[in-house]
């Protein structure tokens, strides 16, 4: 082990205290660990050189697994888009004065997708972290990949190898449409697994970001837990759904409930504003004006402008139409009423 990567403890003397006055009392001595010290100051008793160096060596070895070698990357490989790669910790094999390669790859079974190499001056550079980039080909297959990062000494000896499994984006699109195709033969006509059905669908057709594929990924996992008895009343993202009486379509609302909830207060109604742009995968939160009703203790029942941006049509007919079973399922059947419109919805609102 090297002395950079971890030090002993500071041990120190002092003089000894509660006992009578010696010969040797001004002498500097080792003490009790129940004795008051600094922080971060270790008072040992005196003890064998043997035991002195184990606990030296215990020390060291701690500090060194502390500062485990990491590599992190995006978890999706999307085609002909960045994938980040991070590798951060100086491996125990290297000089850190002297200088280290990287070799960093891509692969599908022994295959290279891509491939890169990096140079360093000293190899503590690893110490602070490196952050790397591959740009993954246009075509990748449908199944799970690897990420691997050679380190290399100065001498281009393989000093350490460090892998992370990464999922190609046509893997991410197939159990997708897995998970929906399971719900479809199951025959289940939920709401709630059939919107995440819907979600995802739109969600494919739009641009691979991150946060897209991230959002995918938890669709289908939902879908999948749904599947295997796991039955929540909303998603991560706060939705709900119910089938529209209208035409059976699966709608998504929202309900917020406060944390203390007043028992003469109303249950809102709200119509949210229908700007351009709001649909079932991508309909904002008004959290301010939320929070403040639920602040005042109550309920809020949020509505979806579905197929009408205007409210004027066949929205404001489904949202009618829903009003008393949404107040049924969310325990709020009988209270006052209020409606609160924003935008466009404020029409509903009034009507």
């Amino acid at each position: 082990m090297r002395g950079p990567r971890g030090r002993p403890p500071h041990i120190v003397s002092e003089p000894a205290r509660n006992r009578p006055p010696s010969p040797s009392a001004a002498a500097p001595r080792m003490v009790s660990p129940t004795d008051v010290a600094p922080a971060g100051v270790i008072r040992l008793r005196a003890m064998p050189a043997i035991a002195l160096l184990l606990l030296l060596f215990t020390a060291t070895a701690i500090s060194a697994e502390a500062e485990a070698v990491e590599l992190t990357t995006h978890a999706l490989a999307r085609p002909g888009l960045p994938l980040r790669i991070a590798l951060r910790g100086l491996p125990d094999e290297l000089d850190p004065q002297a200088p280290a390669g990287l070799e960093y790859a891509l692969l599908h079974d022994k295959a290279v997708l891509c491939e890169g190499a990096h140079a360093l001056e000293r190899a503590d550079q690893l110490a602070a972290g490196v952050v790397l980039y591959l740009v993954p080909p246009l075509e990748l297959p449908a199944v799970e990949l690897r990420c691997r990062v050679v380190v290399r000494d100065a001498e281009h000896h393989p000093a350490a190898t460090y892998e992370r499994p990464i999922t190609a984006l046509p893997r991410l699109f197939a159990d997708a449409g897995a998970a929906v195709g399971t719900l479809r033969a199951g025959g289940t006509r939920a709401a709630l697994p059939w919107l995440w059905a819907e979600i995802i669908a739109r969600l494919t057709t739009r641009p691979p970001t991150l946060a897209t594929c991230r959002r995918i990924a938890d669709l289908s996992t939902a879908i999948s837990a749904w599947l295997a008895g796991q039955r929540p009343a909303r998603d991560a993202a706060g939705l709900h759904a119910v089938r529209c009486p209208i035409d059976s379509s699966v709608q998504p609302y929202r309900l917020h409930l406060p944390d203390a909830p007043a028992a003469d207060a109303p249950a809102v109604l709200l119509f949210p504003d229908a700007h351009r742009g709001v649909a079932k995968h991508r309909w904002p939160v008004d959290r301010p004006l939320v929070d403040a009703l639920t602040a005042a203790g109550m309920p809020v029942i949020e509505f979806y402008p579905a197929g009408d941006r205007s409210w004027s049509g066949v929205a404001l007919l489904r949202a009618r139409l829903l009003t008393d079973s949404l107040l049924a399922r969310s325990g709020l059947a009988g209270r006052a009423l209020c409606a609160v419109g924003q935008g466009t919805g404020a029409a509903a609102a009034l009507d």
